[in-house]
């Protein structure tokens, strides 16, 4: 089995105190929103564009993640505090990110931004819209290797403790019933490895373990010229089909427990809806389509979208 394995905070001032679980979620984000910029500039989209693209589709992300967790994991919490959907620092969910990221994504593409002297933004609808697959080819290209380090977060944070595992599962984490009750084998200035008694399925760990194969099949094929639309099939079936078996294993009561709507999970839901996306790109592509990203490109994008 895979110890249980404990990372220690450090503080910094009063409450304040730098988490693992924060760090590696914050490196993940600098990460993603790097690779985005790299791999645009590399194929000659309008830099302004897609830094524009990166602002409205990271900030939804953040939204949507704790907005969609309040509304399709905690409804009951709504009821009795509804002011918690305001509290972004409650609870945040990777598929209310996922989908706050479409509709980011989908608002950069009808909308643009009107110069002005105002604080807030201020925009107007585009006379063309700008397509939505040339901005999630560049996203998806590096999304498995960003999506590790992120999911390690989760792993270390032990926040996605699922179902009980046979005892010696390779894939099974041996958790302690309670750290202060079985001591650990090995700890160093905080860290700590344990091997407990009641082996799970860390979700986050699995989920990190998948990112990395797929990271590594993606980076095998950069040196390829693949067709637009290439890396978002395959990453959104990938994704989709794991993560929609993955959720089986989640607990539906208890602090890591995920509510069911119906039989399924919000993420169970949205995984489908990942998984025939991508399909239907890659049946498209399978036919011969060729996508069209030409308004991205530099030579024209000063003009798309103007009135």
């Amino acid at each position: 089995m895979i110890p249980y394995f404990v990372a220690p905070s450090f503080p910094i001032f009063g409450p304040l105190a730098i988490h693992p679980f924060g760090v590696l979620v914050a490196l993940s984000v600098l990460l993603g929103t790097s690779f985005i910029a790299r791999r645009g500039d590399l194929v000659g989209y309008d830099s302004d564009t897609i830094q524009d693209f990166v602002t409205r589709s990271m900030l939804c992300a953040f939204l949507g993640g704790h907005v969609f967790d309040q509304l399709f994991y905690h409804p009951d919490e709504l009821l009795t505090r509804p002011w918690a959907i305001f509290m972004l620092w409650e609870g945040l969910s990777s598929a209310g990110g996922f989908l706050g990221t479409f509709l980011g994504a989908l608002h950069w593409s009808l909308y643009e931004q009107v110069p002005g002297d105002s604080f807030l933004p201020r925009y107007r609808r585009r006379s063309q819209r700008l397509p939505l697959l040339p901005v999630t080819e560049i996203t998806l290209h590096d999304f498995p290797v960003a999506w590790f380090v992120g999911r390690l977060g989760c792993a270390v944070a032990h926040d996605h403790l699922g179902a009980a595992a046979p005892a010696g599962h390779w894939l099974a984490v041996a958790a302690p019933v309670h750290p202060a009750l079985e001591p650990p084998f090995w700890s160093w200035h905080g860290f700590a490895l344990y091997a407990g008694s009641q082996p799970r399925f860390d979700l986050g760990l699995l989920e990190a373990l998948w990112a990395g194969v797929i990271g590594i099949a993606f980076i095998s094929t950069w040196s390829r010229r693949l067709p637009l639309g290439a890396y978002s099939a395959a990453a959104l079936m990938a994704y989709g089909y794991v993560r929609f078996f993955l959720d089986f294993y989640r607990l539906e009561t208890g602090s890591t427990g995920d509510k069911r709507w119906g039989e399924l999970t919000f993420a169970q839901y949205l995984s489908i809806a990942l998984f025939l996306t991508g399909f239907g790109i890659a049946t498209r592509l399978a036919r011969g389509t060729r996508f069209d990203d030409s308004l991205l490109l530099r030579k024209v994008a000063a003009g798309a979208g103007r009135e």
